[in-house]
């Protein structure tokens, strides 16, 4: 199952006979960046996560508003609601920053997710209540 190191090899600091611990082999590697955009979004990821750095959410903001908001927008067609849809994705990445980083989640199209999961439930609660008021003038 695994191959015996000579004692001349010098690839490692283990003895020879002492295979390489668990905890300090990688089961799941992490993807790596799909591009340098998001090798820059990870830092900036981090640095929120870490240290609540306000000018990496900042720019991580000014990065992707306008993707999140069009996404919104695309669901919902509405300017102002997509606006607050965009608003809430943000609020929910800062407040889960950490576990974002730590998973290294491809940021991008996770807050397009959150925004376009939070107009379709903002359509459906806009249905439902559309649907009650036509049942009480009834």
């Amino acid at each position: 199952m695994f191959e015996a190191l000579s004692p001349s090899s010098s690839a490692t600091s283990y003895p020879h006979h002492i295979a390489t611990p668990k905890s300090r082999q990688q089961r799941f590697p992490l993807p790596a960046p799909a591009s340098l955009a998001e090798a820059y979004d990870v830092k900036l990821l981090a640095q929120v996560a870490r240290w609540d750095d306000q000018a990496a959410f900042e720019e991580l903001y000014r990065r992707h508003i306008e993707a999140v908001t069009l996404t919104a927008m695309h669901v919902c067609r509405n300017k102002h609601v997509a606006e607050e849809i965009a608003q809430h994705a943000f609020s929910a990445l800062w407040q889960r920053a950490e576990r974002l980083a730590a998973n290294a989640v491809r940021l991008r199209p996770w807050l397009t997710t959150v925004a376009r999961n939070a107009a379709i439930d903002y359509l459906r609660s806009a249905s439902t209540s559309v649907g009650s008021l036509d049942e009480a003038k009834e």
